[in-house]
Formats: structure tokens, C-alpha cells, sequence
């Protein structure tokens, strides 16, 4: 488990809650939303409800919107145009 302080409070992450894909996975990742005008995707939804936006912290990958994973590893992306 991770944490970290900030003023009085602490926050706490749990990855064992969530697949983490490896390091490779998460730069390509990176790369496709890099490459693919990411800073103006569009959502139209509750993050909350339906995944995160991407480049969120490291291990929560397998939440960002439009991943599937499955074992610690993506197994598809699931993007509309």
C-alpha cells in the first residue's frame, strides 16, 4: 500500500483492489492518448460512474475510461470517436 501526507490528512492507495498493468502497458497507453489528441477527449460522462480520465496514478490504469483488463494486463480499449 502507498501513501502519502499531505497537511494533517493521510491518503491512502490500495492497488490490490485493481489489475496494475506492467510498465510497458502504461506507457503505450500513454502514447496512444498522447498521439490520438487526448487532451481534447470528450467524456459526455460522470468519471465516477464510468471510469476515469486518463493518466491518472500509476495502477489505476485498468479504471480509465475505455480499458478492459484482466489479470494485471489490458485486454482491450473501447474508445467512440
Amino acid at each position: 500500500m502507498k501513501s502519502s501526507i499531505s497537511g494533517s490528512s493521510i491518503c491512502s492507495i490500495n492497488n490490490d483492489f485493481f489489475p496494475q498493468v506492467s510498465d510497458l502497458e502504461r506507457v503505450a497507453l500513454i502514447a496512444i492518448y498522447n498521439s490520438t489528441n487526448g487532451d481534447n477527449w470528450h467524456y459526455g460522462h460522470s468519471s465516477i460512474a464510468y471510469g476515469t480520465e486518463w493518466l491518472g496514478i500509476k495502477g489505476a490504469e485498468c479504471n480509465w475510461y475505455g480499458i478492459n483488463c484482466a489479470s494485471d494486463s489490458v485486454t482491450s480499449l473501447s474508445l467512440n470517436a
